[in-house]
């Protein structure tokens, strides 16, 4: 896994490192579900969420179950619809509203909010919360 650290450089991480890493990610969009969504005194009325992720039978998309299963084991009520996908795609769900979360490149993010190719203008509505490799 590298991290990149746009004033420094590429860091690489040992196989340790790398598993820490997505812990901690893991922990974070855990704890920031329950304190983001969880605020309200009465929270009956699940909000469903939309997770784009990657090809069924890909890396991503038991990724995204997985987040799944954490988020929702959280007392926000919170639920999460995991939804194939691909790097791109993701990326223009998100834009477009169709999608709330997306498992993205690094890059593909960098690329659409600056309009880069393949997309043809700058998109809105893009942040990149973490990397996972």
């Amino acid at each position: 896994m590298a991290i990149k650290n746009f004033t420094e450089g590429e860091i690489n991480l040992s196989i340790h490192a790398k598993f820490d890493f997505l812990k901690a990610i893991t922990i974070v969009l855990a704890l920031s579900s329950i304190s983001l969504f969880g605020c309200s005194e009465e929270n009956t009325n699940a909000k469903t969420y939309k997770l784009v992720t990657g090809p069924q039978g890909g890396t991503w998309y038991p990724l995204g179950g997985a987040l799944k299963g954490l988020i929702e084991k959280g007392p926000s009520n919170i639920k999460i619809q995991v939804l194939p996908g691909g790097g791109v795609s993701n990326v223009l769900a998100l834009h477009t509203g169709q999608a709330d979360i997306a498992l993205a490149q690094s890059v593909t993010s960098l690329d659409a909010i600056e309009g880069r190719a393949p997309f043809q203008e700058p998109l809105q509505n893009i942040c990149n919360v973490a990397t996972f490799y």
